[in-house]
């Protein structure tokens, strides 16, 4: 079932296809996400709470009728709380309100407690010998600082917007804080002619369309890196092969000696050349430098974001008003079942999940798979849980509309995974 990016219930958001029919009539009310803009703080909490609820009911359903051998559920709750709430759990953050944030933090910790519950619920529906495991590919941190990475290539003249670039990032601008007033949120919602307008192409366009290619030289990707604008390989590459390295050095160089003037903080902590992250076939189709930043100071002061969709015209440095909190590079992970061994576990990561889970099931590994079997997680014979749900080859998945297609685009875009 899609979650996260799925464009509408709609969609074929299912496979196989008559799931989606299942399960919206054993499911009352059920929904795929929640629009947080222009949510006051309790309302998302509320609406994050309702959320999880819904999606428990889904899971329960999914495990009764299909007994599944593998059964994976995504609660967003936690992500959406740390990103737009962190500021009401964190007393060192600008934007801490002793009053407000201290009664807030306590509807929070019940959200989390109504998710500890849904996971009892969910151990309690599996086998007796089942491995449950409870993950969180990153963790957490406040933040108050953001970056605008083409903004800075820009000052330096590695990048040049097109004429107009400027007045474009000042109405996207005003259509996002517009988008963010509860009210005009709720005329939307009200008003047939309203509600199928879509605002998103406005308030989150695409920044390279700003972009004079023909004059520029490096730019940062909403996909997380920055693009040389190599000739040869670029629709309107202009840098020669021979200045490749030159570049990527320098960029690396100057971007580790950048500090924010008001902080005198450094808001990059790492640059990684694309080669020294990744391996395989697939390497030349990545960002040609990894940007990341300043993650793990206590302070959130001095903690950045990169300012995905910005305009290179629009500020270096700026305050994010929806997000307080951005991820930390160290999940959790959390394992119960017989073959657990207690006690902590070292030195895992998010590619040891896959490896571990077929070892769990039983199944091969494959020859190419990343990672590594976790050994506290499966110390005993692996054995196979209940009937297999469907076979591959009794099933074809139903593709989505183009429609589906460029609303999934749009969502990406405005969760910063697309340029």
């Amino acid at each position: 079932m899609g979650g996260l990016i799925t464009p509408n219930l709609d969609s074929n958001f299912t496979w196989p296809s008559d799931l989606k029919a299942n399960v919206l009539a054993n499911v009352s009310n059920y929904r795929l996400d929640v629009d947080e803009a222009g949510l006051r703080d309790e309302e998302m909490i509320s609406e994050l709470a309702e959320l999880t609820q819904q999606h428990l009911a889904a899971a329960r359903y999914l495990i009764r009728s299909r007994l599944p051998e593998l059964f994976v559920v995504v609660f967003m709750a936690t992500d959406r709380i740390q990103h737009h709430l962190w500021r009401h759990l964190d007393s060192k953050h600008p934007r801490y309100d002793p009053i407000r944030s201290l009664q807030l933090a306590s509807r929070i910790l019940e959200l989390y407690c109504q998710l500890d519950t849904a996971v009892g619920e969910l151990m309690a529906l599996a086998a007796p010998d089942a491995l449950t495991v409870v993950l969180s590919d990153h963790g957490f941190n406040g933040c108050y600082r953001a970056l605008s990475v083409n903004a800075w290539l820009a000052s330096k003249g590695w990048l040049v917007p097109k004429v107009g670039a400027g007045t474009r990032g000042s109405v996207a601008h005003g259509l996002r804080w517009l988008r963010q007033v509860p009210n005009v949120r709720r005329l939307k919602q009200v008003l047939p002619g309203l509600r199928k307008v879509s605002m998103v192409d406005a308030w989150r366009p695409d920044p390279t369309a700003w972009i004079d290619w023909g004059q520029t030289q490096a730019f940062f990707s909403d996909v997380g890196g920055i693009r040389i604008n190599l000739r040869g390989r670029e629709p309107q590459g202009i840098v020669a092969p021979k200045q490749y390295d030159g570049l990527r050095e320098q960029l690396v160089n100057d971007l580790l000696t950048l500090r924010d003037p008001q902080t005198g903080a450094a808001p990059i902590t790492a640059v990684y050349q694309r080669e020294e992250l990744y391996s395989g076939p697939y390497v030349p189709m990545a960002p040609d430098l990894i940007v990341e930043p300043r993650r793990d100071a206590n302070d959130p002061r001095n903690n950045y974001m990169l300012a995905y969709g910005a305009s290179p015209t629009g500020a270096l440095f700026s305050e994010p008003a929806g997000l307080n909190g951005n991820h930390d590079l160290d999940g959790i992970l959390l394992a119960a079942g017989p073959g657990v061994e207690p006690g902590p576990i070292t030195e895992a990561h998010l590619w040891d999940l896959a490896p571990t889970l077929c070892q769990a099931l039983g199944i091969p590994l494959p020859p190419a798979l990343d990672g590594r079997v976790i050994p506290q997680l499966v110390t005993k014979k692996a054995v196979n849980y209940g009937p297999t749900m469907i076979k591959t080859s009794e099933a074809k998945a139903d593709g989505l509309s183009t429609k589906d297609e460029a609303t999934v685009a749009d969502r990406l875009r405005a969760l910063g995974y697309l340029s």
